[in-house]
């Protein structure tokens, strides 16, 4: 994917972000997308890796831009998903979480690089802790600036960032909001279907 269309991606993630309305939550999902732009526009989705002398390609999202592609894609699967059961759940939580799962990537994956043997391999810290850790922690200490935020709806999001894969993968928690369930579904779906949509 070329410069150009990724810039294009990273400003409709932007505008989707836009219709957060609690301005706390759409100020922080701003200010993490934007302080960590260049990181998540060099990644890939996930890495390679050589395992018994053979030679694994990433298995999904698999190019430079990748990251950025999964996490525009799953943004916008989430909010097909439940184009008929917004009055229903809160909106906000699905494009915060949806949009900033996978942020914790940016300190687990290496920049991509194609004269590499390994084009995006993990870090050091991907041994130690998963990104969905990572991407919590990073965002905890966004929300911390934020003294008088609704401690509750910054345990939701969290917790969306927490759950939005299963434990055996790195993630932490089981979803147990339906917004939760929505963001995990929708993250698993556009992983899925990265293989047609991004050829």
């Amino acid at each position: 994917m070329n410069e150009l269309k990724l810039e294009q991606m990273f400003q409709e993630l932007l505008d989707l972000i836009k219709q957060i309305k609690d301005p706390i939550l759409k100020e922080i999902a701003q200010e993490l997308l934007l302080e960590h732009k260049n990181e998540i526009m060099n990644r890939a989705g996930s890495p390679d890796r050589y395992e018994n002398n053979e030679y694994i390609i990433g298995n999904h999202h698999f190019f430079k831009g990748g990251l950025l592609c999964h996490l525009y894609g799953a943004t916008k699967m989430a909010l097909r998903m439940i184009s008929e059961v917004k009055d229903q759940i809160n909106l906000d939580l699905v494009l915060f979480g949806s949009s900033l799962h996978d942020l914790g990537k940016i300190y687990t994956y290496h920049e991509w690089k194609e004269e590499r043997e390994l084009k995006c391999p993990v870090t050091e810290h991907a041994k130690m802790l998963q990104h969905s850790y990572l991407g919590m922690e990073l965002i905890s200490k966004k929300f911390d600036q934020y003294h008088q935020f609704d401690p509750e709806l910054r345990e939701q999001a969290l917790h969306i960032i927490a759950s939005h894969m299963d434990e055996y993968e790195g993630g932490l928690v089981k979803p147990i909001t339906v917004e939760a369930r929505i963001v995990r579904f929708a993250e698993r779906t556009d992983c899925m279907l990265s293989h047609y949509l991004y050829k």
